[in-house]
């Protein structure tokens, strides 16, 4: 049986090593973060919300207003660099947060299974919040704007109040859990969803708090949770002061909560989730071990048996032994998307609790071990500590290289070089988050206007686009009551300004003859493109191409990087083809074909063009279904 300390630990009083160790459990993730951290924005959500942040709108539901809050903080305080480079910042402090407050709770629970305090804690629990820090899934969340670094401290900071409450609090003290349902009030206004998830780690430890004097400690722990949701605010006030973004345009009730419920999300959770649920819970745990390798998942099983059977630390045990479940499997609900970060960033608390277990299990060893067998209990102390410099030294290697040059250069191709006073019609939700992005920082093309298809739909999104360009009320008509726009519409529209469009298979084909080649874009000629016109934009954008993947370099093996460049090129070959300039569509679909050369759709489109002359019938080689 494993020995127990007291109820009540003794006071930490640890000196200026606990002090130092507690120091280092955030400046070395800090150290470690920063120089990779991006200063050019990234693919993903970054755009959105560095924007959001810079001007205090609304990011796409649920809103996100702490992160809003924070990420603009930050941008005040460090006024030198990219408005990216400051987001990416705020990741990385939010990231050093979260494995500070974990290796506190990481420190509690060993001291409460009785380890020897000092030179066998310390290690051990700075070797535990390390291994976080070097995990692939943190690692992605703290070197970019994202939400998910700031909801790991939240949780964090949840967690360590918790264990700090069942291990050392007095009896009747509940400030520390007053102060771990303020940090869940803020998870709610940072990342609802996840911030839901904690709450069974912790219902227990306030069920029996609150089962004493229930009246006041409701009182205090509701103000609390409320306290920290009064973010949501922001989103009102700033959505009727005209701040931009304002995704939902959430300034009534009904918008409100159609932002923060996140409704228009729904569809993709559960059984609405193609893959077969027994797959998405195979992906996250190849997740798992690909973040913190075979060995620390191992060790945690042990780790958990240890906490439960110990009647003192079964408390804690529960903390954290719950979260592992609700983390992992929550994200498998919404189902797992291989190579995205965003996915990790979902299993960030679970790995924090697989840590501190299996630094639980290594305390257990070394509680078992004769007091007397002092260098063989430092040897196993020390040996949980240079696990973590393995898996930092293996993450660096293979995430640490610059990679954010890419969304910059896209831009400097959609934006930048687009013609005076065009309409760009994206489909890819990636490429709407990026140009609000680097609109927001660079604030040089006003001449431009943005019509993102996947959320024309929107609250408020028509009636913003038509108040500031009248014209687009018969495109954006088309998008909300047929899903696309026609033939008709785009050429009228083209006739007065500049239009261009990203080609996706949600374009319907009776669309496409009017298209010809412009850079990544495709313009809409009235009347129909002539095959002149598409020969010369296909060259030009060829050249285009050829610059721009001269540029990447090594960046195209980037997953997102290589997604987009796969994307477009496959679509332009696509538009060649149809038009019979095969000639031009095989070199389009080589370019297709540098960074990904066995996509099915892609191998059977260069086997089709080899085949004969001519126009080619398109439909079988669409993404998603033939048309």
């Amino acid at each position: 049986m494993v020995r127990v300390a007291p109820l009540r630990a003794p006071a930490t009083g640890l000196g200026r090593w606990t002090h130092g160790v507690g120091v280092a459990a955030a400046a070395f993730p800090i150290a470690l973060f920063l120089p990779v951290a991006t200063a050019h924005g990234e693919w993903l959500d970054a755009g959105i919300l560095v924007a959001a942040a810079d001007g205090l709108g609304i990011a796409h539901p649920p809103g996100h207003p702490l992160p809003s809050l924070f990420t603009k903080l930050v941008m005040l305080l460090l006024p030198i660099g990219s408005l990216e480079l400051r987001a990416s910042v705020a990741s990385a402090l939010a990231a050093a947060l979260a494995t500070h407050w974990t290796w506190r709770a990481v420190e509690t629970t060993m001291r409460r299974l009785g380890v020897p305090v000092g030179a066998l804690t310390l290690p051990v629990s700075l070797g535990a919040a390390l291994l976080l820090a070097g995990s692939t899934a943190l690692f992605a969340q703290a070197t970019r704007p994202e939400v998910y670094a700031l909801q790991a401290a939240l949780v964090a900071l949840a967690i360590e109040r918790t264990v700090h409450h069942e291990a050392d609090a007095a009896p009747g003290d509940a400030r520390a859990l007053y102060v771990a349902a303020l940090a869940t009030g803020l998870g709610l206004a940072c990342h609802p969803f996840l911030a839901l998830l904690t709450g069974p780690a912790l219902a227990p430890s306030f069920a029996r708090l609150l089962a004493a004097r229930p009246v006041r400690r409701i009182v205090l722990c509701s103000t609390a949770v409320v306290a920290g949701m009064l973010a949501y605010l922001l989103l009102p006030i700033r959505a009727t002061a005209g701040a931009w973004p304002s995704l939902g345009d959430p300034r009534t009730l009904e918008r409100f909560v159609w932002v923060v419920s996140a409704e228009a999300f729904h569809r993709n959770t559960g059984s609405g989730v193609p893959e077969p649920a027994g797959q998405r819970v195979a992906d996250v745990l190849v997740a798992i071990g690909e973040s913190l390798g075979p060995v620390v998942p191992l060790v945690a099983l042990g780790g958990a048996w240890v906490l439960l059977r110990a009647p003192g630390a079964r408390r804690l045990g529960w903390v954290w032994v719950t979260l592992v479940p609700l983390y992992a499997l929550g994200r498998a609900w919404l189902g797992f998307v291989r190579g995205n970060p965003d996915a990790l960033g979902y299993l960030v608390p679970c790995l924090a609790a697989l840590v501190a277990l299996a630094a639980a299990f290594v305390g257990a060893v070394l509680v078992a071990l004769p007091a007397a067998r002092r260098g063989l209990r430092g040897l196993v102390a020390t040996l949980a500590l240079l696990t973590a410099p393995l898996l930092v030294a293996s993450t660096w290697r293979e995430h640490a290289a610059p990679r954010f040059a890419a969304p910059d250069s896209f831009d400097q191709l959609l934006r930048r070089a687009a013609p005076l006073r065009a309409i760009l019609v994206a489909y890819h939700p990636q490429t709407a988050f990026l140009l609000w992005g680097r609109q927001a920082v660079e604030r040089d093309r006003p001449d431009l206007t943005l019509v993102a298809v996947p959320f024309a739909g929107y609250p408020g999104m028509a009636e913003a686009l038509t108040r500031d360009a009248p014209e687009l009320a018969p495109l954006l008509r088309a998008l909300l009551l047929d899903g696309a726009p026609s033939r008709s519409v785009l050429e009228s529209l083209a006739s007065a300004r500049p239009v261009l469009v990203e080609l996706d298979p949600r374009l319907p084909l009776d669309v496409w003859p009017v298209l010809a080649p412009q850079g990544p874009w495709h313009e809409v000629e009235p009347g129909g493109a002539h095959p002149e016109a598409v020969r010369r934009g296909a060259d030009e954008a060829s050249a285009t191409w050829a610059w721009l993947l001269g540029v990447l370099g090594d960046e195209t093996r980037d997953p997102e990087t290589a997604a987009q460049i796969l994307w477009r090129r496959f679509h332009d070959a696509l538009l060649l083809a149809l038009g019979g300039h095969r000639e031009r569509a095989l070199r389009a679909a080589s370019d297709a074909a540098a960074v990904n050369p066995v996509a099915r759709e892609l191998v059977g489109l260069r086997d089709a063009l080899a085949a004969g002359d001519g126009p080619l019938d398109i439909r079988p080689f669409l993404p998603g279904a033939a048309r």
